[in-house]
């Protein structure tokens, strides 16, 4: 992948900041699924899974630190980036962050009987969801999920495997990006002057 940009052009520097990062620790985030011993048949869930995941979470650290209008602006910036790389991409990767936004939204405190009372680690949530929602894994489902499909897996308690992987990379991703995104924050924007 091409890093084209001008200098102070912030937005485009914020959109490659994940994408490099992501690419160059790949190796690294692939070992996260090997250690959680996840079956050969999730090894694309489990990158794909871990992309979207990161890119959410690069996402938040962008919006808490410069607004929700840059972190828009960064996440078109990204769609074109990845659209530019392989068209249609871009556009299945805002499908997959949507999957996520809605994970993360779900607020399930109880089991079906309401007997229990429990919070849902958002991980957990995220990877419910993309091991249901995402093409490319073993256990998609075409249709909008129900709550049995939530306990059925090609591999028994790939989900919470899978939570851990993410569980890994945010922490990862978020010890690398934070302190640059806290440079970043304090250094004015530039504007070019033909």
């Amino acid at each position: 992948m091409e890093t084209p940009g001008e200098r102070g052009d912030r937005a485009r520097q914020l959109a490659w900041l994940p994408i490099l990062f992501i690419t160059e620790q790949e190796e690294l985030f692939a070992t996260y699924g090997r250690e959680e011993r996840i079956d050969e048949a999730y090894h694309d869930v489990v990158l794909t899974s871990l992309w979207v995941y990161l890119l959410h979470t690069s996402d938040e650290l962008v919006r808490d630190r410069f607004g929700a209008g840059t972190a828009n602006q960064v996440r078109e910036i990204q769609r074109g980036i990845f659209n530019a790389e392989e068209p249609g991409s871009g556009d299945a990767i805002l499908v997959a962050l949507d999957l996520v936004e809605r994970a993360l939204g779900v607020d399930i405190h109880s089991d079906p009987d309401r007997t229990i009372r429990f919070k849902m680690p958002d991980e957990l949530a995220v990877a419910l969801a993309l091991l249901l929602g995402l093409p490319d894994s073993p256990d998609y489902r075409s249709r909008r999920a129900k709550p049995s499909d939530y306990a059925v897996h090609r591999m028994p308690g790939v989900d919470w495997r899978l939570a851990r992987v993410l569980g890994k990379g945010r922490q990862a991703l978020t010890e690398a990006l934070e302190p640059v995104l806290g440079r970043l924050a304090h250094v004015p924007k530039l504007v070019l002057v033909q």
